[in-house]
């Protein structure tokens, strides 16, 4: 079965192909300063915080000592980034960002509907599984009509937001 996953590679070798090929190369104006630095910092505290997630499955329990040390390493790293990211030139995340009240509310949002999504692919799967008696082939092919749906709900709201510069109803 995991050579389903080696479908990635022709489609992946043609988009590169198109991309070097049909992709205009503009050269910047200037040359952009990568902050380094806060991209580890952001990307180590990411990192710690899926790990955190999953350490009932890797410590026994998400209150083990190893789990609250990665907690610990979470919150360190999450504070250097931030005190990185106000000194650096062109940051990862401009932290201005946050004092507007809609990325907040942004990223909330995202948060709880990616966990929803990610629950409900589990929890679909399983349910037509065990339910109907459908094999996991069969039952992954109802998800294609969910990410159809996805897709198309998503352009949708991005074009519609487009054409009338209002996002909240969306």
């Amino acid at each position: 079965w995991r050579s389903i996953f080696l479908i990635n590679l022709p489609i992946g070798i043609a988009v590169l192909t198109g991309i070097a090929f049909l992709l205009p190369y503009r050269r910047p104006e200037r040359q952009p300063k990568i902050d380094y630095m806060g991209a580890v910092l952001l990307a180590l505290t990411i990192t710690s915080i899926v790990l955190w997630a999953d350490s009932s499955e890797i410590f026994g329990s998400i209150f083990a000592w190893q789990s609250l040390c990665i907690v610990a390493f979470a919150a360190l790293a999450a504070y250097l980034w931030v005190k990185v990211e106000r000194r650096a030139p062109e940051p990862v995340v401009p932290l201005h960002l946050f004092k507007d009240s809609t990325f907040p509310l942004l990223m909330i949002i995202s948060l709880i509907s990616g966990g929803l999504g990610i629950g409900m692919v589990n929890y679909y799967a399983l349910f037509l599984q065990t339910t109907t008696g459908l094999s996991p082939s069969s039952a992954g092919l109802f998800f294609i009509a969910i990410t159809g749906g996805i897709v198309m709900g998503s352009l949708t709201a991005g074009r519609l937001i487009s054409r009338t510069g209002s996002y909240k109803p969306f």
